[in-house]
């Protein structure tokens, strides 16, 4: 016959409940690290979510200063309105909060609450071309259409802020006018 062999309960050494510990701590450590993996990713996604944002009303911002730009039809508001600077005097240091402040920068329209933009057009330089152009009635000796066009070459800065942060997006532009 076949007699079953049984233990004598003090004999036993607990490696079944060893092993199972192991396992659950295994299985924590998976859990935390997946996680803090879980919320480093979506702190990610939120600061790229901000930076395109701030990109976005740069952008935005940026449209509105060459609107005022193209609106130009001289150069007597260069120097005289705020936030348009003669050669060579602009602000140099973009990330300067002085750069930014009222009296030489210009605020542009909100599109996204919370973040506002600011910007300074910058005259950069005047150039005049001798244009050879069909729509010109004026002939010279040589039997060629000649006009004189005049154009200005400004540099937009746009700054687009977060408010009560410290992110933040810097774009600059040239842009040309003719007169």
């Amino acid at each position: 016959m076949n007699q079953l062999s049984l233990r004598k309960p003090g004999r036993e050494n607990g490696a079944v409940l060893i092993i199972s510990l192991v396992i659950l701590l295994v299985l924590t450590l998976i859990v935390l690290g997946s996680s803090s993996n879980a919320i480093l990713q979506e702190n990610m996604t939120g600061s790229m979510r901000r930076s395109s944002q701030l990109f976005q009303v740069a952008e935005s911002a940026l449209r509105e200063a060459e609107t005022r730009v193209s609106e130009i039809d001289d150069l007597s508001i260069v120097g005289v309105e705020t936030g348009v600077f003669d050669t060579g005097v602009a602000p140099s240091d973009y990330f300067s909060g002085d750069t930014w402040e009222s009296n030489s920068s210009v605020l542009a329209q909100e599109i996204i609450p919370g973040i506002n933009a600011r910007y300074f057009i910058e005259l950069i330089g005047e150039q005049q071309l001798d244009v050879v152009a069909n729509e010109v009635q004026v002939n010279n000796s040589y039997g060629q259409v000649e006009a004189i066009v005049s154009t200005v070459i400004f540099r937009i800065v746009v700054r687009a802020n977060l408010n009560d942060t410290n992110f933040s997006k810097v774009v600059s532009s040239y842009y040309t006018v003719t007169l």
